[in-house]
């Protein structure tokens, strides 16, 4: 149970921040909407050519250039909101444990990835594309993976009503997620211009990446206990968003190998690894600290138990309906690149249906963030029945 003097000074701190951070979430909200129904645009331009009629920007690969653009700072304006709460919230004694730590350190790359970034994006020839391979996968890495996880170490406990299991190892996963993150994104040039050890390191780093991401799996399966308290809406989606990063690490790992990326290189296997990242991990960890945080910082409960579930149940078949779609498709595709006597053609064609099943995994996407839209105005406005307790899932409202 909290402290008196300790719920006191977090009513204070929510008090400061509620306007930034519900700025900040309902802009990153916005930029995920917006990202989603370009997707969906997207892949309609993928079955009928004449989708944008004379705009020749309406193609299938400049809508799918700005959903991406759209969803990455989206996510990474709401999380940033999110990591303001938690710094907030977890700095008011002065001690900074890992939670805090990882949020600090994101926010620290950020403008180092933004600046390097700015330097190299526009270098003639190849530099330019590379750079940007390169400073996309080391935001992941560095920026809303770290993100992520600093928000399950800072609410895992306080749903559980338990401390953090073994702050050491916790620690450990913070140090090691940090040295291994700042070269794994290299793993992304392999066979580019560059020298062979450059993308080796990043090879490396890489596959040393699991030992961070199963510390914290570790620590944060040991805090939640058991019975885990899967009631909490907050800690569904931040253990769904923590399954994702796992598989995430996995893949990457995996794909990491150079054999395993020949296969799936430049393949719909690369969109469903993404899909599993930022709508996987990075969208479900932000509404999971929202569902925790809302309420706080707007005074008032969540008005649907019923709608939670939904939410909960649309986004967890959505995410593994895209990734697993676009992850079979990618595997069909990079097999028959390596097969010469399969045309160009007939690969893209073989992929079309995985990309159909896209559109309809996006289709369950959008609804549930429409239906979290619904419960978030509802929030901000003060709207539903005024509730004395936390709303969980499985109640009968």
């Amino acid at each position: 149970m909290s402290h008196p003097a300790h719920a006191q000074a977090g009513a204070a701190a929510d008090a400061a921040l509620r306007g930034p951070v519900l700025f900040l979430a309902t802009l990153g909200l916005a930029g995920l909407a917006l990202a989603t129904l370009l997707d969906l645009a997207a892949e309609l331009a993928l079955f009928a050519p004449d989708f944008g009629g004379r705009h020749a920007w309406a193609n299938a690969g400049l809508l799918l250039r700005l959903a991406d653009a759209g969803r990455t700072h989206g996510l990474l304006a709401g999380m940033l909101g999110g990591g303001l709460w938690v710094l907030g919230r977890a700095g008011r004694g002065g001690k900074i444990g890992p939670a805090a730590a990882c949020v600090a350190a994101a926010c620290a790359a950020l403008p180092f990835l933004a600046a390097a970034f700015g330097l190299w994006h526009r270098a003639p020839g190849v530099a330019g594309p590379l750079a940007a391979i390169w400073s996309g996968q080391e935001a992941r890495l560095l920026v809303l993976g770290p993100l992520g996880l600093g928000f399950a170490l800072f609410l895992f406990p306080k749903i559980a009503d338990r401390p953090l299991f073994h702050g050491g190892m916790a620690w450990f996963a913070f140090w090691t997620l940090l040295a291994a993150g700042g070269w794994a994104g290299a793993s992304a040039l392999a066979d580019g211009p560059f020298p062979a050890w450059f993308p080796s390191v990043g090879i490396a780093a890489r596959l040393f990446l699991l030992a961070p991401a199963a510390a914290a799996a570790f620590v944060l399966a040991g805090t939640a206990g058991v019975p885990a308290p899967w009631r909490s809406p907050a800690f569904r989606f931040l253990a769904f968003a923590l399954g994702c990063w796992l598989l995430w690490n996995l893949d990457g790992a995996l794909c990491a190998l150079r054999g395993v990326a020949a296969v799936v290189r430049f393949t719909a296997w690369e969109d469903g690894t993404d899909a599993l990242f930022l709508h996987g991990f990075a969208a479900c960890a932000l509404w999971g600290l929202l569902y925790y945080a809302g309420p706080r910082l707007a005074r008032w409960e969540w008005s649907s138990p019923r709608l939670i579930a939904w939410h909960f149940g649309l986004a967890a078949v959505a995410v593994a309906g895209e990734a697993g779609a676009l992850a079979v498709g990618g595997l069909i595709q990079g097999l028959g690149l390596l097969d010469p006597r399969v045309p160009f053609a007939a690969v893209a064609d073989a992929a079309l249906p995985f990309h159909a099943a896209r559109a309809a995994a996006l289709l369950l996407f959008l609804a549930a963030q429409g239906v979290f839209a619904v419960l978030w105005v509802r929030l901000l406005r003060k709207g539903g029945p005024a509730r004395r307790g936390p709303a969980w899932l499985g109640e009968a409202a």
